[in-house]
């Protein structure tokens, strides 16, 4: 029996990731011959910036500010045009609510009108206390009593919840659930800890869909290239120095590669090529067309492992539950390399086939829960 799906997720994030893997959930709820809906959630609401002590955060609704602000100088121009490119994105693919919601009581006061049969909650971050501070709306307390609640792939990112508050707060309200599936094999242990009950582990929902189902969606023309990509959410020059190292090596030790290309202006003794980092579909083509991927980025390092392009993941800790989960869960465990471990490059082969099997494997489990958990 078909169902109307209500999903809140971190859509609004200028963030590829956060873009992409809205696109798929909604997308797999659709093969699976449901419909779906985004919930437009405007996370990180006022409320978030407030108690993390930001004063402002780049909104949608700030798009005119930001356009008066653009002749003051660069930088605000090219927040404005990275906001700009995102909210065109979320326009041409996501299908949402046609009402935004700022703050966890709009969405309560609405909610009773909704006609939706299932609430899902996830994927990325929504459980991380950090950041989602213990907000209500991503762990569904908005939904009508008798409606069903159900999570995909959602990430505690934490291994442990020390606070007593947190550990009530999301015990409390994850045992309402219906069905619990969460990215990190750490996730399982925890949500059992909270609530009883058994969670899934489950992939990222950039999974779900096939890397041949993304080059139609996007456009992507693949075509390989001698280059190495170094892609970094932070300016990892400052503080990974061994990131850089490594991809000076990697250009040093790896016959035949051309250039970097990077978002970031690292210092390097090699071509190198800086990008702009506002689009999303050039964010996968290069990821998709590159001979190696270097990365701090989860999602970068998801759709290397998609494509079947090498790839090496490094991380601020030791213990970075989001990339060492992902890399243990398709087998490629060695490429991870945690703050200060100091790895060198793998020896032997790129087992593309065997990546492949995992994937398609894991794809049609986690498939399988969403299935069931949609009911």
């Amino acid at each position: 029996m078909k169902k109307s799906v209500g999903l809140i997720t971190m859509h609004r994030v200028a963030n590829h990731g956060s873009v992409l893997q809205a696109l798929a959930t909604q997308r797999a709820i659709e093969q699976l011959e449901h419909s779906c809906t985004i919930i437009d959630y405007a996370y990180p609401t006022d409320e978030h910036l407030r108690r993390i002590g930001l004063d402002w955060y780049p909104h949608e609704r700030d798009l005119w500010q930001l356009i008066k602000k653009t002749l003051r100088g660069r930088e605000s121009a090219a927040i404005y045009q990275r906001l700009e490119r995102f909210y065109w994105f979320r326009k041409k693919y996501l299908k949402t609510t046609r009402k935004s919601y700022e703050t966890n009581e709009a969405l309560k006061k609405d909610a009773e009108r909704w006609a939706f049969d299932v609430y899902c909650v996830g994927s990325d971050q929504v459980w991380n206390p950090k950041y989602t501070m213990d907000d209500g709306a991503f762990v569904l307390d908005f939904v009508p009593e008798g409606k069903r609640k159900i999570s995909y792939a959602s990430s505690f990112t934490v291994g442990e919840m020390a606070d007593a508050k947190q550990r009530e707060f999301y015990g409390e309200h994850l045992k309402t659930f219906d069905a619990i599936a969460v990215r990190e094999q750490s996730g399982v242990a925890l949500a059992k800890q909270l609530t009883g009950k058994e969670a899934k582990h489950v992939l990222d929902p950039v999974f779900l869909l096939t890397k041949e189902q993304w080059s139609k969606t996007l456009g992507i023309e693949v075509k390989k290239e001698k280059y190495v990509l170094f892609y970094s959410l932070n300016y990892m020059a400052d503080t990974m120095p061994e990131m850089v190292t490594f991809v000076e090596q990697v250009m040093s030790e790896q016959k035949g590669l051309s250039k970097i290309v990077s978002n970031k202006g690292i210092k390097s003794g090699y071509d190198m090529e800086v990008v702009n980092d506002d689009k999303t579909k050039a964010f996968v083509e290069r990821i998709a067309n590159a001979e190696m991927v270097i990365t701090d980025s989860f999602h970068a390092s998801a759709f290397a492992l998609l494509f079947g392009v090498p790839v090496y993941g490094f991380s601020g800790s030791k213990g970075d539950e989001r990339l060492l989960s992902l890399y243990k869960m398709l087998g490629v465990e060695e490429r991870f390399i945690g703050k200060g471990e100091n790895k060198g490059m793998v020896n032997g082969k790129w087992n593309v086939e065997k990546i492949e099997e995992n994937i398609a494997q894991l794809r049609t489990e986690s498939l399988q829960y969403l299935k069931e958990a949609l009911g």
